[in-house]
This record gives C-alpha cells, sequence and structure tokens, in this order.
C-alpha cells in the first residue's frame, strides 16, 4: 500500500533524475515504490496538477474504464505533480508490432491473387483509409517487411500500426482470434473513446506488472 507520507518525502527530499518524457511530461522513478512513476508537467503554468484539463479528464475516464486506464494519485491539491501506475510501454509496443506485421503480411500474401496493387485494395470499400496499402508501390513491398521501421519506412514516418488489427475486414478475417488482439480489443475501445488528442497510439499504453494493457496517456 503506498503511503501518502511516503509519496511526499520521495517528492520533496530525493534528487531526480528523468526516466522517459511524454508530449508535455517528464517521467521519474519513484525510489520506494517500482509500481509508480512520478509524473510532472514540463511548462511554465502555475496551475495545479489537479485543474488542469488533462489530469481531469483522466480522472473522469478511469471512473468509465478502471480495468484498463493505469492508477493515478495526486498527493496533494496544491501538487505540481503525480503519481502514476507504472506500465512497460517498450515491450506493449514490440508485442503489438509484431502480431501487426505477422497479420499485414498474410492479409498481402491473400490479396495480391484479388487485387493488382495495394493501392487498389486501398480503394476498395473494405481497405479504405488503410495507408499501409496506399503508400506501398507493390504487394513485395509489403511482404518483405522485417521490422517495424519497414511498416514506418512506407509510412513515411507516420501512422498507427495497431489500428490495422482493428480494420472491418481484417479483423474478421484475420485477427480477431488472435490471444494479444483479443486482450488489446476493450483496451483500444476505451483508448479511442476516452482519447482527447487525436488518435489513440502505440505510446499511449502499456502492460502493467499483471501483464495486463493499461491506458498511461489520453
Amino acid at each position: 500500500m503506498i503511503k501518502l507520507i511516503d509519496l511526499l518525502k520521495e517528492l520533496n527530499i530525493r534528487k531526480k533524475t528523468p526516466v522517459g518524457s511524454g508530449w508535455q511530461q517528464s517521467i521519474y522513478p519513484y525510489l520506494k515504490n517500482p509500481n509508480y512513476v512520478i509524473k510532472k508537467f514540463d511548462n511554465k503554468s502555475d496551475q495545479h496538477t489537479i485543474n488542469r484539463y488533462e489530469i481531469k479528464h483522466y480522472l473522469e475516464m478511469l471512473k468509465l474504464y478502471p480495468e484498463y486506464i493505469a492508477n493515478i494519485i495526486i498527493p496533494k491539491e496544491n501538487s505540481k505533480y503525480y503519481f502514476q501506475e507504472k506500465v512497460d510501454v517498450k515491450k506493449a509496443q514490440e508485442d503489438i508490432w509484431n502480431v501487426v506485421i505477422k497479420v499485414i503480411k498474410e492479409v498481402a500474401s491473400d490479396l495480391k491473387n484479388k487485387y493488382k496493387t495495394p493501392h487498389d485494395a486501398a480503394n476498395s470499400g473494405d481497405f479504405k483509409n488503410i495507408e499501409l496499402f496506399w503508400n506501398a508501390e507493390s504487394w513485395e513491398d509489403i511482404e518483405n517487411i522485417n521490422n517495424i521501421d519497414d511498416v514506418f519506412d512506407i509510412l513515411q514516418g507516420e501512422g498507427i500500426p495497431m489500428k490495422y488489427l482493428f480494420n472491418k475486414y481484417i479483423y474478421n478475417n484475420y485477427s480477431k482470434n488472435i490471444p494479444l488482439v483479443q486482450k488489446l480489443n476493450p483496451v483500444y475501445a476505451a483508448g479511442i473513446d476516452a482519447t482527447t488528442f487525436g488518435e489513440f497510439h502505440e505510446d499511449n499504453l502499456g502492460y502493467d506488472k499483471n501483464g495486463n494493457f493499461k491506458i498511461i496517456d489520453i
């Protein structure tokens, strides 16, 4: 159990070195409890954490989706810090991307007999808005994908690979029975519903200590 007095001691006494950062926050270790990290917004605002729109929204979503959103603790009303349940983003990304690559290559192997090019498939009703097919010049481009860097090369550095697992056609015919997709599915849906900054992507979630997907940024 995390005691408030321990959180305040950790916050006010120990010198911190950031262990990571997000779009607008820095992340520090919480030395007394490795299951949590300390987060601080980077801007110079005097606004207290509890009054920030992002945190208010996060707490609302935490009430709606307690199973899928990492817990946060705000130690005091005027705090500029907060504490968040620690998740493993890197491992989650690797696992998701490995499944994306496997599924996309399987789709390409099947559809090259139906469509002359991936671009033709991207123009079909089933595959509209799948940038990977739209950008690839040939089916071989997709069949030769070996890692996530190859995917982002085709996507020209932009895109959300995991969303392809939930394209209606791909989900119904290729991905819905994959255990990782089944575990990810409700978390992905919660993320889509909860996000306030565009689309929900792989940087927004990770594995908790029990190996479950948890959202950390919406």
